[in-house]
């Protein structure tokens, strides 16, 4: 959807822009042919002024009309992926939790994506809660995107704690994940506020206290998006430490020695699940699963 919304947006705006253009390159031949012609004493001043006035007046609505013509080719886009979103059905589960404990199981889960593609074939691993479990290979990722249940699995099932995730309510399971990434999204504000999306009623002492378990030092930072690397992902972090949640999932990339005692602190007697893409990378896990 969003490939296809910046290619709409960068067809219609060179369409609308080109034949601005010509409109007005229009308007520049109307007034030299009529200036051409009043010189040679073939057309009367009037008769000039008239002729400007006429192509002013029909060039301009189909000037409006092509910035609706875009503005309507922009909405169409936007249409069709809410439509996507109201047509998917909605999830839905029991708001009470009951687990014993955060172990996540894959009990022969099987996923095929839209286009027919087979991503997982009769998985079946077990992350143990206080333990820390790689997930290497080409569906990594959508194990990661199936355990959070952004989409159901064809067949088999997975189980936090021994109970089925599509028993939980989706609100009420994500409650139970801390998800940190590289790819850390800002909003337009301070870096305090940003570490509060972690948990939004959470007091500023708690927040300062998370920002300085990650290395942040929130006197020397910048607001709203003038940051570096390092620093969107210690906010990521910091994110994640004040969550708090019992599960972890955690992006290899996001793993350096800048950052590692911050993410000591936060993988702590929590149920761990790291992407990976590099054999190589990571050490001291309890287990890796190759998908």
């Amino acid at each position: 959807a969003e490939n296809f919304s910046r290619k709409s947006h960068l067809f219609t705006s060179i369409f609308a822009a080109s034949s601005y253009l010509i409109l007005r390159l229009g308007i520049v031949s109307t007034a030299l042919t009529g200036a051409v012609l009043f010189s040679q004493n073939s057309l009367q001043f009037t008769d000039f002024i008239l002729f400007i006035m006429i192509a002013l007046r029909l060039y301009d609505p189909l000037e409006i009309a092509l910035q609706n013509f875009a503005a309507v080719i922009h909405a169409k886009s936007d249409h069709d992926v809410v439509n996507e979103l109201l047509n998917q059905d909605i999830q839905t589960g029991i708001n009470k939790l009951t687990n014993k404990n955060f172990d996540i199981e894959f009990q022969g889960v099987s996923f095929t994506d839209e286009s027919g593609q087979e991503i997982l074939k009769d998985v079946s691993f077990t992350a143990r809660e206080k333990q820390i479990t790689i997930l290497r290979g080409s569906g990594n990722i959508t194990a990661a995107k199936l355990i959070l249940r952004f989409y159901d699995v064809n067949q088999g099932a997975i189980k936090i704690g021994g109970e089925n995730i599509n028993q939980f309510d989706p609100e009420k399971l994500m409650s139970l994940f801390s998800v940190v990434s590289e790819d850390v999204q800002l909003i337009n504000s301070s870096v305090l506020e940003n570490i509060r999306l972690g948990r939004r009623n959470a007091s500023d002492k708690d927040v300062t206290r998370a920002a300085e378990t990650a290395k942040l030092n929130l006197s020397r930072l910048p607001d709203g998006y003038k940051l570096s690397r390092l620093e969107r992902q210690k906010i990521s972090i910091a994110r994640a430490i004040l969550r708090d949640a019992p599960i972890v999932l955690l992006d290899e990339k996001i793993i350096s020695p800048e950052n590692r005692l911050a993410i000591n602190s936060l993988i702590k007697n929590k149920t761990v699940i790291i992407i990976s893409h590099n054999f190589s990378r990571i050490t001291g896990a309890d287990k890796e699963v190759n998908l």
